[in-house]
């Protein structure tokens, strides 16, 4: 699977992944190496295709769980308010995407994470009182 910089993800899943929900020895999928390399636009193509971005790897991490340790404050708002994904899913270890971003001190994700979830809240909220 895709876990170098030197590749694009884009030129792996064109020429190496006949199934994007295939996943490699550590349970990684297309998904995963998308989020962990920042590649929005994969996730949105992947997302649009009917692909769940709630899979976890081999360590239990879910897509969310690499955009938010990768620091990448517009696929977390995606995932959240467009994919609609498990906002706190929690890996092997107990860790939620929040742990990882506040451990590493991401300001910007947790309030864009904070404002994705309380806006997931008021749309449901709203849906049940119609």
């Amino acid at each position: 699977m895709l876990k170098s910089a030197n590749s694009s993800p884009l030129h792996w899943l064109g020429t190496t992944v006949r199934d994007v929900t295939s996943q490699d020895v550590d349970g990684f999928q297309p998904a995963h190496a998308a989020a962990q390399f920042q590649q929005g636009k994969v996730l949105a193509l992947l997302h649009y295709h009917g692909v769940s971005l709630n899979e976890p790897d081999g360590k239990g991490r879910t897509v969310l769980h690499w955009a938010v340790f990768r620091g990448d404050v517009a696929i977390t708002q995606f995932l959240l308010q467009v994919a609609h994904v498990d906002p706190l899913p929690l890996d092997f270890e107990q860790r939620s995407p929040v742990h990882f971003a506040a451990a590493k001190g991401l300001i910007a994700v947790l309030k864009a994470y904070v404002r994705a979830v309380k806006l997931v809240r008021e749309h449901a909220h709203a849906a049940l009182a119609r």
